[in-house]
């Protein structure tokens, strides 16, 4: 008689499963990820509570201000940034970052800000790095 966690009757017979495998072929394939749907973090400070609501209810809040989506199409994540810099643009508070995969980017590494100095990534000698833009303030004496 077969183990019964890999038959069942079927009729008056015994009938393989055809979910049982030997255990060579229960190995799991690595998990292939889709080129245009990569992680998108986006991290908020200082913001109001409506951008708390609307980015919970599309992403993983991981801490306070900090909301994750391990697997975010380019056009979702297009028009849940839209939504972002409208509202920014009405409510001038806070700042937002987003960062997410983009192979065009440098170091593969794509970045938008909201209400902070604008930010690149620019790749040196193989290392990241960020860069951002300086403002100078000139004191009079």
């Amino acid at each position: 008689m077969p183990s019964r966690r890999c038959s069942a009757m079927v009729g008056s017979r015994w009938a393989r499963l055809p979910s049982c495998r030997s255990p060579s072929a229960r190995r799991t394939a690595p998990v292939k990820r889709h080129p245009d749907m990569p992680l998108c973090v986006v991290v908020t400070r200082d913001v109001e509570t409506r951008y708390r609501g609307f980015l919970g209810s599309a992403m993983l809040e991981l801490a306070p201000g900090v909301y994750a989506h391990p697997r975010m199409t380019a056009g979702v994540r297009d028009r849940l940034w839209n939504v972002l810099r409208d509202w920014h643009g009405e409510l001038a508070r806070g700042s937002l970052v987003m960062c997410f995969a983009a192979t065009s980017a440098a170091g593969a590494m794509g970045l938008r800000t909201l209400g902070e100095p604008p930010k690149t990534v620019v790749e040196h000698e193989g290392v990241l790095l960020v860069r951002r833009v300086l403002t100078t303030t000139s004191k009079t004496v």
